[in-house]
């Protein structure tokens, strides 16, 4: 299987969502309210920025949009290392979120739970 960059986007805010409700972080609650794909019928997020900025770093690293499922996973892991400050640090003990990423969807769990978002 193949992810494709919105796939990959939708399964990664599963994830945080899944870790959100571990920790009912208010920073992160506030990532998710803006990256939140399923509010508009079309691709994106609630704010057009998060999934704009999150396609356009996929599409660089990835410009036939066909990378691996690990590749994904990795993909997803430094772009949260990567992210601004403003959500960096989340769950308890302020863990960077790329690494609560790591222990909520690490690999094995990743390409089991992974699941393509269909047009």
């Amino acid at each position: 299987m193949k992810a494709d960059a919105y796939s990959t986007f939708v399964n990664m805010f599963l994830a945080l969502d899944a870790l959100w409700d571990d920790c009912r972080d208010e920073t992160l609650g506030g990532f998710l309210s803006e990256a939140n794909p399923y509010l508009w019928a079309d691709k994106g997020s609630a704010d057009p920025a998060i999934w704009s900025e999150f396609s356009a770093a996929y599409e660089k690293r990835f410009p036939s949009d066909d990378a691996t499922l690990e590749q994904a996973h990795s993909f997803v892991h430094s772009y949260l290392e990567g992210i601004s400050d403003e959500y960096s640090k989340v769950y308890p003990g302020h863990r960077h979120l790329s690494d609560a990423f790591l222990e909520i969807a690490p690999l094995d769990k990743w390409l089991s739970a992974y699941s393509p978002v269909e047009d």
